[in-house]
Parts: structure tokens; C-alpha cells; sequence
């Protein structure tokens, strides 16, 4: 940075994120936190930015200096109770005030917990909560992931203290063509139509993570984006020389039945009896969990934990990597597998990343040419090599922290000479009506 030149001051808002910086705070690290963590720790390698990354945590933390990237905690005490109950109660508006998906014993202290301290938590919305911190930081770009209540919230923070906003759409799901024509809509991830159009129409701008998401969001909603790839610290997955194959088909996820698809998996792994499968589970869907521990067959390892700084040596143990996400936007274990030198074998090619890199097999959708071509690959020693020095190669080329860094600095350079309330280029959007029809958005 010249003498005189004042940083950019970035704050890059991740709320679920803290995991990422510090494993032994959750279990739970998903792809949009880990994206986000990356981002900061590359962006704050630029000589001219100075990075904030706001998380949310139940206590303070012990540092709030992480490398080049102040950390500024939002704390709640009960923020993991009331994750841990959202995830078997549904609530109402009227009695009884709640049903129950999935009954464990925990609810029997859990709710009259959060029922007896509700007088004395803090009742402030999200977005007044994450303006108080933004008003103390003043930062010149707030940046925040997906299109539901969190994005709204960060949305509407930066509207109040007068600064433009980023935001990165998060997976495919984000591109629900229902999301922009019924405002009564509300998508497998509990986002809202309200708040998917309020983003879309409110942002300063908007992060994609392939091609595909740019077009539909042009298709959908005639918003322009930019597209950023996601990216990896590829020296903490890269592959140490040996000559030994890997022990394991290598399965990564949670517990569900519409975009991670766990029972893909143990359907493939029945029809390959004599390969071994390792699938690491993070918390999900309660009655998924059941039938996945209950049908899986012997040749099948379920994994409840690995902390994140364990997870490049699962990859690197694997002789292949089974995807069978679907709607995804592009997911980090692709990278991580590729930079491991692990080949793929996938259901769905997000981002066209396996065929425009080589560096595994897509099967198309088609769960029987998984079975295929995991057992062909099992034994095939030259076609693993050739897929894992094409995905190591393609992880350098396009998905480096710095290349990617770089490219986000030259975003927040031009968003941050926008007008914050510049809405020329921006959904023409009335929260007040109650559907739209066909193609108007």
C-alpha cells in the first residue's frame, strides 16, 4: 500500500461461521461458511484491504485476531439451544405453539429453557444487532451469503448505516424460479420469497459461484452478478507423495433427503459389497439419520465427527470421492477432494467442474453408472492418476485463495464507488403484493 492510501474496510458477515476459524467451537462446518472464512483470509491478504469477520458465537472468544482478519463475535448464549430445538419443533401461532418433527429426551429441559429466559434475551432483530456492530466498525462494503432471513438482515444493516452491500448467492437453491414468482413461497431451507426478492432488489451486488447461477439470475430476475469461484487453501489438502492406494470411497455431508442424498450413497455402496465406504455425517434431518444407521450394509463406515483440520487426511486416505448432491452451488468438497488428489465420481457436475477439469467421472444422474464407474475406477490405478493431477491442476489454475482474492478486491473496488442506495440496476419489487404471475419479476 502507497504512503497516504487508506485500506478498504471490508466486513464479511458469516454468522454460522466460527467453526471454521476455530474446529473445536462446532461439529458443523458447511460449504458456505468454509467459502466464507476463505474469502476473508484471501481478501485480507491484499496489501489495500482490511478485513472484519463477523460471526456468531454463545461466549466471547479468546482472540479476536485470526492472521490478517479481525474477528468480531455477535454473542447469544442460547443460539445452539434454540438450533438444537429448531431442529425437532416446528413452532405455531397458536396452541399448542409447537409441533414436534422429531421427539428426544433433551426437549424435556430445552423448552422450558428457552420458554423461562425469552423475558430476558436480547429481543432486537438480527439486522439491529449486526447495524450496532457495523456502526462501531464503519466499514466501506458489508458482505454477507445466500438470499434468505440472515442476507435480509445484513441487507438491511448496511442500508442503515449507508453503505453498499455484497452478497453471494449460496447454492442453487437460492435460484428457486418459485422464489421470484409466489411471495407465499418458502423453500426446503426455510428462505422466504420475501426476503430471497428483497436481496436480489436491495444488494449492491451480487456474488455467483458458476456461470449457471449468472445466467439464471439474468433468466429469473434480469439482475447483473458477478461471478467469483469458490476457493481453497489448496496447501493444507495437497497430497503427499506415495505409492499406496487409497482404503475407502469417501462420502461427505449431513442428513438429508433432497440436496445431500445420503441413501444415494448406501445404494450404491449395496452394489459394490466388496469396496468399503466411509460416509462423515454431520447433523441434519432427525428421521434421515434413523433410516441411514438403520439400512446401512456392513461395508459402510458412518462418521459422526472429524474436526476440520483432520478432514485433508480423510481425503487423502481416499481412494475415491462418491457426490450425490443435487441443486447444490458448487460444493467445497469438489475442491478439496481434487487438491487431495482424490478422482470423483459425481451424480451432478456443478459448475461443469468434472468434465471441464477431467478429474473424475459424471455419471449424469444416473446412480447405476455410479456403481459403474466406482468400481471400475476401484482397480484402475492409470485413470486415477490421470484424474488426480488434471483436478490438482485445475485447483491451481482457477480456485486459488490469491487468484480469487484478487478478483473479489476488484468487486469490492466497484461496488464501493456505487451509490449504497443506487437502484438503477435493481428488481423493480413491491413487498406489499401478495403473488406474481408468470414471468413478471
Amino acid at each position: 500500500m502507497r504512503r497516504g492510501d487508506v485500506p478498504r474496510r471490508v466486513c464479511i458477515i458469516a454468522l454460522n461461521a466460527y467453526p471454521a476459524i476455530e474446529p473445536k467451537a462446532g461439529r458443523s462446518i458447511g460449504g458456505l461458511e468454509m467459502r466464507a472464512w476463505n474469502l476473508a483470509t484471501g481478501l485480507s491478504q491484499q496489501p489495500d484491504i482490511e478485513v472484519f469477520f463477523m460471526v456468531g458465537h454463545t461466549r466471547p472468544i479468546t482472540s479476536t485476531r485470526v492472521g490478517n482478519v479481525t474477528v468480531v463475535p455477535l454473542i447469544d448464549r442460547f443460539r445452539d439451544l434454540r438450533f438444537n430445538v429448531s431442529r425437532s419443533i416446528d413452532a405455531l401461532p397458536h396452541f399448542p405453539w409447537f409441533r414436534t418433527r422429531a421427539w428426544h429426551a433433551k426437549l424435556l429441559w430445552q423448552l422450558p429453557l428457552l420458554l423461562a429466559t425469552r423475558p430476558f434475551r436480547n429481543r432486537r432483530s438480527m439486522h439491529e444487532r449486526i447495524s450496532e456492530q457495523l456502526e462501531q466498525l464503519k466499514p466501506d462494503v458489508c458482505m454477507g451469503f445466500g438470499l434468505g432471513e440472515h442476507a435480509a438482515a445484513i441487507v438491511r444493516a448496511s442500508e442503515r448505516i449507508q453503505r453498499p452491500s455484497i452478497v453471494g448467492l449460496a447454492s442453487n437453491a437460492d435460484l428457486d424460479a418459485e422464489l421470484f414468482s409466489d411471495s407465499r413461497y418458502v423453500n426446503h431451507y426455510g428462505d422466504s420469497s420475501d426476503d430471497c426478492r428483497f436481496v436480489i432488489e436491495r444488494a449492491s451486488a451480487v456474488l455467483c459461484q458458476t456461470q449457471w447461477q449468472q445466467d439464471r439470475l439474468t433468466e429469473l430476475a434480469n439482475r447483473e452478478s458477478f461471478v467469483i469461484p469458490t476457493p481453497i487453501r489448496a496447501e493444507r489438502w495437497s497430497t503427499t507423495e506415495t505409492t499406496e492406494p487409497g482404503k475407502y470411497v469417501l462420502w461427505v455431508g449431513r442428513y438429508d433427503e433432497v440436496y445431500k442424498r445420503p441413501q444415494l450413497c448406501l445404494k450404491i455402496a449395496r452394489q459394490c459389497p466388496d469396496i468399503p465406504f466411509v460416509m462423515v455425517l454431520n447433523r441434519g434431518d432427525a428421521r434421515t439419520e434413523r433410516d441411514i444407521r438403520k439400512n446401512a450394509t456392513p461395508n459402510v463406515r458412518i462418521v459422526d465427527y472429524v474436526p476440520a483440520d483432520e478432514m485433508p487426511d480423510v481425503f487423502r486416505r481416499a481412494r475415491l470421492f462418491l457426490s450425490t448432491s443435487q441443486s447444490e452451488g458448487f460444493p467445497n468438497v469438489f475442491l478439496e477432494a481434487s487438491a487431495s488428489g482424490t478422482p470423483i465420481v459425481t451424480l451432478e457436475d456443478f459448475g461443469n467442474f468434472v468434465s471441464k477439469s477431467e478429474c473424475g467421472v459424471w455419471t449424469k444422474g444416473d446412480s447405476d453408472q455410479a456403481v459403474s464407474s466406482v468400481c471400475d475406477l476401484w482397480n484402475d490405478v492409470v485413470s486415477r492418476a490421470r484424474y488426480a493431477e488434471n483436478g490438482q491442476r485445475s485447483v491451481r489454475q482457477f480456485h486459488s485463495l490469491e487468484a480469487v482474492a484478487e478478483n473479489l478486491r476488484n468487486v469490492v473496488d466497484t461496488v464501493r464507488h456505487t451509490p449504497w442506495n443506487d437502484s438503477t440496476s435493481r428488481l423493480d419489487v413491491d413487498p406489499k403484493r401478495k403473488r406474481n404471475t408468470g414471468n413478471e419479476v
